[in-house]
């Protein structure tokens, strides 16, 4: 008697999956069509994926429904990582050229951004993949910049620092922002053994970084929440966010959630991290090739100075024994 059930319950899910994702009776705001010819407005649809409303060109149709599922996952994820279970209002639009994406986005985006998040508006703008660097895996992307808005939803436009939010955003994506396949660490390990690791303070300036200098600071932010969270836990980073979010300054409302120490958070976090990764940069190998480099020229100079001098050597001994065949 169970067997007849089975392909009903198959329809019925598959239904159900497949329902957030058709064409939604919104119609787009003008102010996401902003700098858009009017042919190109018009080819604008909308998605109604519950809390989100997806915006996109009809080029872009099939990116569209892969953000939609990425957008699904990454709702319960976040509700499970960070207890935030409503982004009622929330939008993403995908942007038609570089001129639509800067006008949404705002001028002073950085130009290696994939994505931005404005919590204040609620919007994610993305860039299409017709013109936009694919660099990154574009589901890392869309979980990023979900991340900023579940973040700016908990603190509610009070203060963080930029390095707990940017880690967040880097850890939840679920792929490390950076481009090395060790997944950063040979970058900071390299910065820790040079002394060339920034105080966290000044990725206040992210940014205005270079695409080098955004990718380290990237690694530095998400190592310092994995080490918050590996001394303190989720449940401390959830109260975090939630006292800062009812007024209480950043540094009060970290000793309310930690038990103390904001002030030696960051001296102790170099610590741990220079214990946990410091010496990873012996294992690169373009740091042996380098250092093989320069124990060869090394190696070079010195067998040259032997050789020289023992021809030194032989042309004195060649001039005292003419010099005594010369005397007798």
């Amino acid at each position: 008697m169970r067997a007849p059930f089975i392909p009903f319950l198959l329809l019925l899910f598959w239904c159900l999956a497949g329902a957030p994702l058709r064409a939604a009776t919104l119609t787009v705001p003008p102010s996401m069509l902003d700098g858009l010819t009017p042919a190109v407005a018009a080819g604008y649809e909308s998605l109604n994926l519950g809390d989100f409303h997806l915006f996109f060109h009809q080029g872009d149709g099939t990116y569209a429904r892969h953000v939609a599922n990425v957008v699904q996952s990454s709702q319960l994820r976040l509700a499970d990582e960070l207890d935030m279970r409503s982004f009622h209002g929330s939008q993403i639009v995908v942007a038609w050229d570089p001129q639509h994406f800067y006008r949404l986005a705002g001028s002073g985006t950085p130009h290696w951004a994939g994505a931005v998040a404005n919590s204040e508006l609620r919007r994610i703008v993305l860039k299409s993949p017709r013109w936009g660097d694919a660099r990154d895996d574009a589901g890392a992307t869309i979980r990023h910049e979900m991340t900023h808005l579940a973040v700016g939803r908990l603190r509610r436009g009070n203060w963080i620092p930029v390095w707990l939010e940017e880690g967040l955003a880097v850890r939840l994506s679920g792929l490390p922002l950076g481009t090395n396949p060790d997944g950063g660490q040979m970058s900071l390990s390299k910065a820790l053994s040079t002394g060339s690791l920034p105080a966290l303070e000044s990725l206040e300036d992210l940014n205005s970084y270079g695409n080098l200098g955004a990718e380290l600071a990237y690694q530095q932010a998400e190592s310092a929440v994995d080490f918050f969270l590996e001394r303190h836990g989720r449940v401390a980073l959830v109260q975090l966010l939630t006292k800062v979010g009812r007024g209480v300054g950043f540094e009060e409302a970290f000793d309310q959630a930690t038990g103390g120490g904001f002030y030696r958070f960051e001296s102790e976090w170099r610590t741990w991290l220079k214990a946990k990764r410091g010496l990873y940069f012996l294992v690169d190998i373009s740091s042996w090739i380098w250092g093989g480099i320069i124990l060869l020229a090394g190696l070079t100079w010195w067998i040259r100075r032997q050789r020289a001098r023992r021809v030194l050597q032989r042309w004195r001994s060649e001039e005292e024994e003419a010099d005594d065949e010369f005397l007798t």
